[in-house]
């Protein structure tokens, strides 16, 4: 007679990852997450999923190797690069739009360790890329001077 395990005792390392990204998005869904949240997580966990490969599991969602994957962002050069619908360009992804991701891999974490997939939060001590503050030209006093001189 075969004996069950309850949830918290199973091994879930081997769970592929596009399975718990559904589980994810369903649970979104449930506690009434707005459907472009959902979406917005989505995106964002495929990114992780094409750096990581096919065979993806639970098993590779560590912090290790989302370090690896931030790293992998902030050294690209283009943007868009297989997406058919849009075209690509040149130039490094914002540091804004990688701590998003980042944001969204530490709350899809977090579920994890709820909903007892892992027994801790694996991105717990991740703390997310920094945010580059773009530096804005002011206008000189004469430059003020000649704008304000052109509204006459």
């Amino acid at each position: 007679m075969r004996t069950r395990r309850r949830w918290g005792q199973m091994d879930k390392e081997h769970i592929p990852f596009r399975q718990i990204v559904a589980s994810f998005e369903v649970y979104n869904k449930t506690v009434g997450k707005s459907a472009q949240t959902v979406a917005w997580y989505n995106a964002r966990l495929a990114l992780f999923a094409r750096f990581v490969g096919d065979g993806c599991c639970l098993r590779d969602v560590t912090i290790d190797r989302v370090r690896q994957f931030i790293v992998h962002l902030q050294e690209r050069t283009t943007k868009n690069p297989n997406n058919p619908f849009v075209i690509n360009k040149e130039g490094a992804l914002s540091s804004s739009y990688i701590q998003g991701i980042v944001r969204a891999l530490r709350a899809f974490a977090t579920w994890l360790h709820e909903d007892e997939y892992t027994g801790a939060n694996v991105l717990k001590a991740l703390k997310p890329p920094r945010i580059q503050q773009k530096v804005v030209e002011v206008l000189t006093d004469e430059e003020v001077k000649r704008l304000v001189a052109t509204g006459n």
